[in-house]
C-alpha cells in the first residue's frame, strides 16, 4: 500500500515546499550534507566576492610593480642611436693550384707516293662516288615516301660507303679528298 499523498501546496507566494520525505527515511533537512534551501545562491555571490576580490589584488600588484619601475639610477640609460650588431666573418683561404699544361700532339698524315694496294686509286674513288649517288638516291626515296622504303639497301650501301672511305681516307691525295667530299653532297636529301 502507498503512503497517503501530501496536502497541496499554496503556490502564491512563489516559492515551492520541500520534497516529501523518502519512504521510511529522515527528511531530506535533516540528512547529513544536504543542501538547506538558499544555499546554493549564497555560494556563488561568495565565490563571485572572492574573484573580485582576487582581480582587485592582482591589479594592485601590477599597478605597483609598473610604477615603481625599479630605481631610476638602476635603470639602463636609453641609447641615442641603435646599435648595429657586427657580424665578423674569418678570411677565406683558397688554396693555390696549377692547372698542367696540355700538350696535343700533331697530327701527321702520311703523303702516299702511289695508291695504296687493294684500293685501285681513281677507280676507288670512282666507286666510293658511285655508292655515295646509290645512297643518296635511297635516302632521298626514303625521305619522300618512308613506308615505302628499302631498308636492307640503305644498310647494305651505308656499310659499302663505309668501307670504302676507310681505304680511302688514309691514303687519298689533297685531289682525291675534295672529289671525295663533293661525292657526299649527295648524301643529303633535299626537303
Amino acid at each position: 500500500m502507498l503512503p497517503p499523498s501530501p496536502p497541496l501546496a499554496d503556490l502564491s507566494d512563489g516559492t515551492l515546499p520541500p520534497p516529501p520525505p523518502p519512504a521510511g527515511g529522515p527528511s531530506p533537512s535533516y540528512a547529513a550534507g544536504a543542501p538547506t534551501p538558499g544555499s546554493g545562491v549564497r555560494t556563488a555571490i561568495l565565490v563571485g566576492i572572492v574573484a573580485v576580490m582576487a582581480l582587485l589584488a592582482l591589479a594592485g600588484a601590477g599597478l605597483l610593480l609598473a610604477r615603481s619601475g625599479g630605481d631610476d639610477d638602476a635603470a639602463a640609460p636609453e641609447p641615442d642611436e641603435p646599435s648595429t650588431p657586427t657580424i665578423s666573418i674569418p678570411d677565406l683561404t683558397i688554396p693555390e693550384f696549377t692547372i698542367p699544361d696540355l700538350t696535343v700532339p700533331d697530327l701527321v698524315l702520311p703523303t702516299p707516293t702511289t695508291a695504296a694496294p687493294g684500293t685501285g686509286g681513281g677507280d676507288a674513288i670512282d666507286r666510293y662516288c658511285a655508292t655515295a649517288e646509290a645512297l643518296g638516291r635511297e635516302l632521298q626515296a626514303a625521305f619522300d615516301d618512308p613506308l615505302n622504303t628499302d631498308a636492307d639497301e640503305i644498310t647494305r650501301l651505308s656499310t659499302e660507303l663505309s668501307e670504302l672511305s676507310a681505304g680511302l681516307i688514309a691514303t687519298a691525295t689533297p685531289e682525291e679528298l675534295a672529289r671525295i667530299t663533293e661525292c657526299n653532297a649527295a648524301l643529303t636529301p633535299a626537303p
